[in-house]
C-alpha cells in the first residue's frame, strides 16, 4: 500500500529568494521541502501533494523548485489569483508547468463575489477541461456555493478540504454544517479530504469524537471519495502522529478502506 498525503504545504525560509506575500510574516513552523522529506520518510509516506501556500501568495517559485528537485516525492496543486486580469490564463499556465490541480479560496475572491460567481464558474469549467481537480478551502457558510457548483459542473472533479471546517457536536453528534457536508454526497463528482481532525474535534488526540463522523462520511461518500491528509505544517499535530491516527479510528478502518483512503484515491485523482 502506498501512503500518499493529499494535502501539505511547503515554504521557503529565504525571503530574499522567495518573498512572502505582502502583509505576511515569516512562518514560525519549519516548512522547507528537505525537512518535510525527512518526516515523510520517518512516517513511511511515499508522496505528498503540495498545495501552494498562502504565505508565498501566488508566487509559485518555491513549489516549482521543489517539484523539479523531487519529482517522485511531490505533486503540486496551484493557487490561482481570482483577481488577476485573466485567472483562466493563469490556470492554463500553471497546469502546463505540471500542476495537477487548482485550489479555490473564497477569501481571495474580489469583494462581493463568491465561489458561485463568474470567476469561480470560469475556473471550474476550465479545470474540468484540463482534467485538473478543483479543491475548495471553505468554511461551512460556503457549502451552498460548492453545492451549486457541483450541480452545474457535474463532470468536474471537486474536493472539499478539511471536512469543510465543520465541527463535531458533543460526543461526536452531527452538527447542521456536518449534515450539510453529508447531504452533498449526492454529487458523484465531490470528494472530501479527511484532514485537520484537530479542528473538527472538541477533544485532545486521538480526537475520539470525530470517529463516528468519519464512519458517517464513509457511509455517505463511499470509500472511493475520501482522502487522508495532514495539512502539515499548518496544523500543529506532529506529522507521524497525524498518520498514526488512521490506526486509532474505531471501528477500525478495513484494509480496503485504508488502501483507498490513505493513498489509492489521491493517486487516481492526481495521476500519481
Amino acid at each position: 500500500m502506498r501512503k500518499i498525503d493529499a494535502h501539505i504545504h511547503v515554504w521557503a525560509h529565504d525571503p530574499d529568494r522567495f518573498p512572502y506575500r505582502d502583509g505576511t510574516t515569516a512562518p514560525a513552523a519549519r516548512g522547507d521541502a528537505e525537512y518535510t522529506l525527512s518526516l515523510m520518510d520517518a512516517a513511511g509516506v511515499d508522496i505528498c501533494v503540495i498545495i501552494q501556500p498562502i504565505v508565498h501568495g501566488f508566487d509559485h517559485r518555491y513549489v516549482d523548485e521543489t517539484l523539479a528537485k523531487y519529482p517522485d516525492r511531490f505533486a503540486g496543486v496551484a493557487l490561482v489569483n481570482p483577481s488577476a486580469d485573466d485567472p483562466v490564463a493563469m490556470l492554463d499556465e500553471l497546469v502546463a508547468k505540471g500542476y495537477r490541480g487548482v485550489r479555490l479560496n473564497p477569501a481571495l475572491f474580489p469583494d462581493g463575489q463568491g465561489l458561485y460567481g463568474p470567476v469561480g464558474k470560469a475556473l471550474l469549467k476550465r479545470a474540468g477541461e484540463l482534467g485538473a481537480p478543483a479543491s475548495f478551502l471553505i468554511s461551512p457558510q460556503h457549502l451552498d456555493d460548492v453545492d451549486r457548483l457541483c450541480a452545474e459542473f457535474p463532470d468536474v472533479t471537486t474536493i472539499v478540504d478539511h471536512f469543510g471546517h465543520a465541527k463535531a457536536g458533543p460526543d461526536g453528534a452531527v452538527t447542521p454544517e456536518f449534515q450539510k457536508l453529508l447531504d452533498m454526497a449526492r454529487h458523484p463528482n465531490l470528494h472530501v479530504k479527511t484532514s485537520e481532525f484537530v479542528k473538527l474535534s472538541n477533544e485532545e488526540y486521538p480526537y475520539r469524537d470525530t470517529f463516528p463522523l468519519m464512519r458517517k462520511l464513509i457511509d455517505a461518500y463511499g470509500v472511493d471519495r475520501l482522502m487522508w491528509a495532514t495539512d502539515f505544517p499548518v496544523v500543529a499535530t506532529p506529522y507521524n502522529q497525524a498518520w498514526k491516527l488512521a490506526d486509532e479510528i474505531e471501528p477500525a478502518l478495513s484494509e480496503d478502506e485504508k488502501e483507498k483512503i490513505l493513498g489509492g484515491n489521491v493517486a487516481r485523482l492526481f495521476r500519481l
